[in-house]
């Protein structure tokens, strides 16, 4: 997921927007009162120093046990998103689909859950009238980027600040949710790459430069989108959660 949206990380996207960071995933390296520093850190060594009683016997490491529950809890946010996508994907896999002759202007993808099909992609390239019209089209809203400014750039960096706008959830009040919506944007993310791997596809302003995008251009594939892939899941996930953004707040924190 503050949220730590996931997508783009060509462009650091959504990677860890700290801006909207959940409660739950302080920084590691902080001390408790304040971030770590030189200067504290000689305060505290001046301070342990001042101490002159002997040294406490060493525990025996057998004797502090956490329970599962808490080592979750207390887990750097980090260590706990790449375990649970982990596990989300364990049985997750996307390949390149080919059939004989291939089709030099055909590409196929599928994702399977274990072993079992569950989405198949093609990308077709012999129609060239067609991707000069969606360019066209593209270079044809660059009139409206003045209007879109703001959120072109935001977007960039921070994806669920958009899609939770009318949902009463906030990092300190939902923090489990912010987790939740970490592991989803990671998830898709990491789908999305193995897709692009695959396509391929050249970047609008490699096709026209009429395109002059006013932010850069990542070098991954065009296809699938990435930020549609990311927002279409987390569309799907605060659906299921907040199936009336109007009615009572829902109880999942």
């Amino acid at each position: 997921m503050a949220v730590s949206n996931k997508s783009n990380k060509s462009n650091k996207s959504n990677k860890s927007n700290k801006s909207n960071k959940s409660g739950l995933d302080s920084d590691e390296l902080s001390s408790v009162g304040e971030e770590s520093s030189i200067t504290l850190s000689y305060a505290l060594q001046t301070a342990l120093l001042a101490f002159k009683a002997p040294n406490p016997p060493v525990k025996d490491p057998r004797t502090i046990t956490v329970s599962d529950e808490l080592q979750f809890v207390r887990m750097n946010a980090r260590h706990r998103d790449h375990l649970l996508v982990k596990e989300i994907l364990r049985d997750v896999a996307v390949a390149e689909v080919t059939a004989p002759p291939p089709d030099p202007d055909q590409k196929t993808a599928r994702l399977a859950v274990s072993g079992t099909p569950w989405l198949t992609l093609t990308l077709d390239l012999a129609d060239p009238g067609f991707w000069e019209k969606q360019v066209n089209d593209l270079i044809s809203m660059k009139w409206h980027r003045d209007d879109r400014m703001s959120e072109i750039v935001l977007q960039q960096t921070d994806l669920l600040s958009f899609m939770t706008l009318g949902l009463p959830v906030a990092a300190d009040t939902h923090p489990w949710l912010m987790v939740l919506m970490d592991i989803v944007q990671e998830v898709a993310f990491q789908v999305a790459t193995e897709f692009k791997s695959i396509f391929r596809m050249p970047r609008p302003d490699q096709l026209s430069r009429m395109v002059a995008p006013i932010i850069r251009t990542p070098a991954h594939s065009a296809v699938p989108s990435g930020h549609a892939t990311e927002a279409f899941a987390a569309a799907a996930v605060l659906g299921a959660l907040f199936p009336d953004p109007l009615g009572p707040d829902h109880t999942f924190a």
